[in-house]
């Protein structure tokens, strides 16, 4: 590799110049994604709000957004404007296998993140009435409410609420979405693009601000394990729980009290204390999860990169390592990954991020746009048409 180290690095800017075009076009391909997912969603909740049962209108609305866009439209546009196959589109979409610490982490941070959700929608609920928020009826949210439980229903309404969103929302916000946000903006921005798509994507304010936080914590887990499947663990056991305790207010179960024994005592002193003390351990423990994540999936590349430097020479002449076979792509990849890139080759082979100009960004503009009005509209009357 070493030998023909100029040639090779001018043919890798070559051929990056030479992606741009399909990479430009993914770009775009994707913002219509966003669009569909956005205005598609707006017109099945008026679809929705003509059904006078509540069950079906939940049953509607789920299915038809969950599997009908979310995963079906999205996975066509891929198929039929940016020509990937089936196997192609999983890879595309993060659907990768990873160590089982990830597995476990996700279903972790998933039940410890629920328990910070409640503190952080306590607060933001009590900021937007401060601003003049009053809530009205809508779509979404757990269904207990029929007059005797039925185990049918709540094995409807964990399909509905967690086992939907955990597949085909990630599919659709951590799969192609991420990857192509990823190979377009760096480190912070491209969390904060994240964060407020998957916030905006409710179309909800009452929902805005913590699935945005959730939002840049999933992203953050897949880019770190290089899998959707943790994301999904996360998505659905916080979904999963939300249902449940909806049902054990309801039917007098295990935790049917939880909201009093965090809130109830609110009004004195030592109540106030012990909700902070309650939440900010929840927190504490969600961050120590994702700090666990970072570390544990670094050690992983140490040991991959221990490796790569076992099995090379040392060039002392050039201070360069010596790594035996042909200077593929794939391989330069490995060593960008592995940050070993200047040790071989002398200088940082810079990882070539596709550049959007206004043009680019037209779909995801419209996509903002409708989401963001209706997330307004959402806080002007209270409710979700």
């Amino acid at each position: 590799m070493q030998q023909n180290l100029p040639g090779f690095l001018q043919a890798e800017k070559q051929l990056t110049k030479h992606l741009m075009p399909f990479k430009q076009k993914r770009y775009r391909v994707v913002g219509l994604v966003m669009f569909v997912v956005a205005s598609s969603l707006l017109l099945l909740r008026f679809l929705a709000s003509l059904i006078p049962s509540n069950l079906g209108r939940n049953i509607f609305f789920s299915v038809t957004v969950q599997i009908g866009v979310l995963v079906i439209a999205v996975a066509l546009i891929y198929f039929f404007i940016l020509k990937l196959k089936p196997k192609e589109i999983l890879a595309f979409s993060n659907f990768n296998k990873t160590k089982w610490y990830n597995y476990l982490l996700g279903i972790a941070i998933g039940i410890i993140g629920y328990f910070v959700v409640i503190g952080v929608s306590f607060v933001w609920m009590n900021f937007i009435m401060l601003l003049g928020f009053s809530r009205g009826a809508g779509i979404g949210g757990a269904v207990a409410q029929a007059p005797a439980f039925s185990a049918g229903r709540f094995v409807l309404d964990i399909f509905l609420i967690a086992v939907l969103p955990a597949i085909c929302e990630e599919f659709a916000m951590r799969g192609g979405f991420l990857t192509t946000m990823r190979g377009s903006f760096k480190g912070g921005f491209f969390y904060f693009v994240m964060a407020i798509a998957f916030g905006l994507f409710h179309q909800n304010i009452t929902q805005f601000f913590f699935t945005a936080l959730f939002g840049a914590v999933m992203a953050f887990v897949v880019v770190k394990t290089k899998s959707i499947y943790p994301a999904m663990l996360i998505h659905f056991f916080n979904n999963g729980l939300s249902v449940y305790f909806s049902y054990a207010r309801t039917f007098g179960w295990w935790g049917s009290n939880l909201q009093e024994i965090i809130f109830g005592q609110m009004f004195s002193f030592r109540g106030i204390m012990q909700t902070f003390l309650f939440f900010f351990i929840s927190l504490l423990l969600l961050a120590a999860l994702i700090v666990l994540v970072y570390y544990l999936n670094s050690a992983k590349m140490l040991n991959r990169k221990k490796k790569v430097m076992q099995n090379a020479g040392y060039d002392l002449t050039n201070k360069r390592m010596i790594i035996v076979g042909e200077a593929t792509e794939e391989k330069v990849a490995e060593l960008q990954e592995l940050d070993l890139d200047k040790e071989v080759f002398g200088e940082k082979v810079e990882k070539e991020l596709f550049k959007p100009k206004i043009i680019d960004n037209a779909w995801y503009i419209g996509a903002m746009v409708i989401t963001g009005l209706f997330t307004v509209f959402t806080f002007i009357f209270g409710m979700l048409v």
